[in-house]
């Protein structure tokens, strides 16, 4: 930069914002008027805006008084469409004030380049995300894990037999975790948002056999093994000798604490954190306050050829920790005496394990074998040594010794040999990066990789048939919702879900996206925060289905949004037991009226809290972020997740990306649309022949039949013991693409389906 203001002392910095999104926030430069930024970063852009605005300010509002306006050094504003047509700017460019008038010229020269590429001129068909901190690791293998255990039989044999296929072996993801923990021989690392020192993850069978999580984390420490425990300090939380609080959450951080203290077990409990600049300001308390270390993941050694050892990691949604323990059954009141009898959790309603129901959690975890196991434990090193204490920085071991560990990988040739990619929202307050590394992006000057929400957008831009989606939030794009437009949830999910299918419309091509919700978040249904995020996911799913209507206007076709684009959601119901009253409530406590009316009406919904998107059958990205912008921002909460592909079952495409073949002939039969269909067969108990052509109108309309049939289970006067799991979710889609909810209330509760703006509690903590 070059300035005219050199008789003022300023701090220097710049904003590129296009419309409501700021898109770009340099580092401050101190005690300059000459400053060089160095910035060169690329970013993900869907905005409908007529300008790019550069906007130069000083920092110390009070040497910039004489400035207008308020701290305003100076602006380029350049011209959106011209920008889209090719023009590119380089070089030094003058500065002028807001309105451009000669009296607000001569501010000084920014010298910067921008140029905007198209989508159709970026390489979307490259199932490798670039740039991106970690490479793409092939010769690996995943193992795909629905729910935290799933017996053999669990899911509804009749469906895979209706297509000729055997009942599928199955694996069960705490079984798996629990083994390899039980195999280590030299480290175990655990990241997570909660660990429960009294969790049994392995409940079937021999019980006895299987220890709680941190006596095990205890014996393998006394045998030599390092353990290193990396979880999140909840900052309301505290175990004083005086004063005792769970937190707003409860994650049992500070029992994890008190547990493993003069132990050989590393604990190091740690908060999002604001940097030395922020952390006494509002922004810092909002760091520290609002957000958390979200991320779930766990690295083992196991065996290898000889005496040889490699990396194992396990990633996703599940985290060590109570309630999180079910089955694709998802019992309410059946196991309440038995499984889930030390191990009860109810946090959408006033339920003690006495009378149930209990909340039934459905999640999505991976084994990684090979090198993306290195990746995964790279990120919790670069964790550690960016948080925890100046004691615990010599408790990593040394992963790279060669004289210990091999990478574990197959053969790329082997056709079910997988690649797996490292993903991560995460930013240098929370994390020691490599600033040489590729994908990193810059805040204010520091170092964020927000790389899951690039991996989301990515391949979403080069799906081609079909997008399914669970998760536990649906929320964002809020820079183009229709009403209540707001800047703090910017991603770009749900928008680039939209343009997608605007493009496919605009072809005549089928595409159908498919998004498997919570009914509402966790919480009571009518609490401010529960009904805020309602609220917001409402106002994004209402912009989707508008932009999709009027796409199918401009088209000319006669089809629905509805055709394209839908929402479901889980639940269950269990009859009463044989010879029990339905009206008998039989605990010794006095009931809560919650436990009288689910008493009768014996119903709940699943709990989706899977973090997961598989795209074409070919590509699923799964782990620990929820699709909001708390996950997807980078700056917010830590994330980690991963994107994996088998090399030998892809999409058939030709040299211009486009697909070949007929339709049965397109889709991949390898190990992501089995583990697809399995999802299916959990939720809807049946796979009728539709279901191996997601994108077709038959498939929609068959999903639609069975999400209605669930609901009106779900939801009638009689009932039932549901056999499938799946509903549409309570949204009605008018003609003209308005959306309603169905019925004013959540089932059992006074909490709207349309949500409410509480006009009290930040964005940032709801969005």
């Amino acid at each position: 930069m070059q300035s005219c203001l050199s008789s003022l002392v300023i701090d220097p910095y710049v904003t590129v914002r296009l419309g409501l999104k700021r898109i770009v926030k340099t580092a401050t430069i101190q005690n300059t008027d000459t400053p060089d930024w160095g910035l060169d970063e690329s970013y993900d852009l869907a905005n409908d805006v007529s300008k790019l605005v550069v906007h130069v300010k000083a920092n110390s509002s009070a040497m910039c008084i004489r400035l207008s306006p308020h701290k305003s050094l100076g602006y380029i504003k350049l011209d959106a469409e011209e920008l889209a047509a090719g023009k590119e700017l380089t070089g030094w460019v003058s500065l002028t004030g807001r309105t451009r008038l000669s009296r607000e010229k001569n501010r000084g020269q920014l010298r910067l380049f921008i140029k905007f590429t198209k989508l159709a001129d970026l390489q979307v068909n490259d199932p490798n995300v670039m740039p991106c901190y970690w490479p793409v690791r092939h010769g690996c293998k995943v193992t795909l894990y629905q729910d935290a255990h799933t017996p053999q039989g669990s899911l509804e044999p009749s469906a895979f037999e209706s297509q000729g296929l055997a009942v599928p072996e199955t694996v069960s993801a705490w079984t798996d975790i629990y083994e390899a923990m039980m195999g280590a021989k030299h480290v175990i690392y655990i990241m997570g948002w909660s660990v429960w020192v009294d969790v049994v993850m392995v409940r079937d069978g021999d019980t006895a056999a299987a220890m709680p999580l941190g006596q095990l984390l205890l014996k393998k420490a006394e045998e030599g093994v390092r353990v290193n425990l990396l979880v999140w300090d909840e900052v309301l939380s505290t175990d004083l000798p005086f004063f005792h609080s769970t937190g707003l959450m409860d994650t049992k951080d500070e029992q994890l604490r008190d547990f493993f203290k003069n132990t050989k077990v590393n604990t190091a409990i740690v908060p999002r954190v604001a940097d030395d600049t922020a952390k006494n300001s509002i922004a810092g308390v909002s760091v520290s306050g609002l957000f958390t270390h979200h991320s779930k993941a766990v690295v083992v050694d196991s065996d290898a050829d000889g005496s040889k050892r490699r990396l194992v990691a396990f990633v996703g949604g599940l985290d060590l920790t109570y309630g999180r323990y079910d089955t694709p059954s998802h019992s309410l009141f059946g196991t309440l005496r038995g499984v889930h009898s030390e191990d009860f959790h109810n946090a959408c309603f006033s339920i003690t394990k006495e009378y149930g129901p209990r909340e039934p959690w459905h999640d999505i975890h991976c084994r990684l074998d090979g090198g993306i196991a290195r990746d995964v434990a790279e990120y919790i090193e670069e964790r550690w040594r960016g948080q925890a204490s100046k004691k615990l920085q010599g408790a990593l071991v040394d992963l790279d010794d060669a004289a210990v560990y091999v990478p574990g990988t197959s053969s790329t040739k082997d056709k079910n040999t997988w690649s797996a990619q490292m993903f991560r929202s995460c930013d240098e307050r929370s994390a020691h990066m490599d600033v040489e590394r590729g994908g990193l992006l810059t805040k204010k000057g520091r170092l964020i990789d927000k790389s899951i929400q690039r991996a989301y957008v990515h391949h979403i831009r080069r799906a081609q048939r079909y997008v399914y989606i669970e998760n536990q939030y649906f929320l964002g794009s809020s820079h183009e919702w229709k009403h209540d437009r707001h800047k703090d949830a910017q991603h770009l999910v749900p928008l680039e879900l939209v343009l997608k299918i605007e493009d496919k419309i605009a072809r005549k091509e089928r595409f159908a996206v498919y998004v498997t919700i919570p009914l509402w978040s966790e919480g009571p249904a009518a609490d401010k925060a529960t009904q805020e995020v309602i609220f917001w996911q409402y106002r994004t799913i209402e912009m989707m289905f508008a932009r999709v209507t009027d796409a199918l206007k401009e088209a000319g076709s006669t089809a629905k949004a509805t055709d394209y684009l839908n929402f479901f959601c889980l639940g269950n119901r269990e009859e009463v037991p044989p010879g029990e009253d339905p009206g008998t409530l039989t605990g010794e406590s006095i009931p809560t009226p919650d436990e009288i009316l689910l008493g009768k009406t014996r119903r709940h919904q699943i709990y989706v809290h899977a973090k997961m998107m598989i795209v074409d059958d070919e590509v699923i990205v799964l782990g620990s972020a929820n699709i909001n912008e708390r996950s997807m921002n980078g700056a917010r909460d830590t994330e980690a997740a991963v994107g994996c592909y088998q090399p030998h079952h892809m999409l058939k495409r030709t040299e211009e990306g486009q697909l070949g073949g007929k339709t049965a002939e397109v889709y991949p039969n390898g190990d992501v649309a089995a583990f697809r269909k399995s999802l299916w067969v959990e939720h809807a108990a049946v796979m009728p022949d539709v279901f191996n052509d997601p994108a077709s109108l038959a498939c929609v309309h068959k999903m639609r039949a069975l999400g209605e049939k669930g609901w009106q289970e779900f939801t009638g006067e009689e009932v039932v013991t549901m056999k499938q799991h799946l509903m549409l979710y309570p949204y009605v889609v008018e003609e003209d693409g308005d959306v309603e909810p169905r019925v004013k209330y959540f089932p059992d509760t006074q909490g709207t389906i349309k949500g409410d703006d509480s006009l009290l509690l930040p964005n940032l903590l709801t969005a």
